[in-house]
């Protein structure tokens, strides 16, 4: 292996380690074992899990990803947009489910560990950022009352407790399921292109337009 390969081994090993079993319990030997090294390699590439923690964060955290995604909405229609936002909602779900040791790691030693605070915060701040830019793309299209900063953050809040619970197991849900959820959710803040509420044609005062 190469030395490259040989530290992603180990910040693997470590952060799946820390994950399940919380990085103030495992030792320098374990993460040597479960990355197939020996121990002194571990020593002569991080010195200590501190390190090991920074790197492990800086490595898999997602927030480069989310900021080169190019959400391109077609905002023409309602229902073009829709598919543009579902994308990146897809995109960014795929991204949160993707990384499950991260996000356990992260929720489990960040209060503990305040020297990775800051990478781990740049993963939320990333994802509003993509959520920000798909959502202004889309504006054209969303109903005039929506507040897109207000969106931004029920549609993360959502998505980053969806990821967690489905690290942990707490929630059995598909992916189908998962967007059925966002487009339930999406589905009010479009324009319909028919009548207003209360207008001939319309829906009645006080319920969605119909999709």
């Amino acid at each position: 292996m190469t030395s490259e390969e040989t530290r992603d081994k180990i910040l693997r090993a470590f952060l799946a380690l820390a994950a399940e079993r919380g990085m103030a319990v495992i030792t320098t030997r374990d993460i040597a074992a479960a990355a197939g090294v020996n121990e002194v390699t571990v020593f002569r590439h991080f010195g200590d899990k501190a390190t090991l923690a920074r790197e492990a964060v800086r490595r898999f955290h997602p927030a480069a990803a989310l900021d080169a995604y190019e959400s391109a909405i077609d905002a023409s229609t309602p229902q073009t947009a829709m598919r543009g936002l579902l994308r990146c909602l897809a995109e960014l779900q795929s991204q949160l489910a993707g990384r499950p040791e991260l996000l356990q790691f992260g929720l489990g030693e960040a209060a503990r560990y305040p020297d990775i605070l800051d990478d781990l915060r740049e993963i939320p701040a990333a994802a509003r950022r993509m959520l920000t830019r798909a959502f202004e793309q889309a504006a054209d299209q969303l109903r005039p009352e929506v507040s897109i900063d207000a969106e931004v953050i029920g549609f993360l809040g959502m998505l980053l407790m969806l990821a967690a619970w489905r690290s942990r197991h707490w929630a059995d849900l598909t992916d189908p399921q998962v967007t059925a959820l966002l487009t339930a959710r999406l589905r009010p803040l479009l324009r319909s292109g028919e009548p207003g509420p209360g207008q001939p044609g319309g829906s009645p005062p006080g319920m969605p337009p119909a999709w």
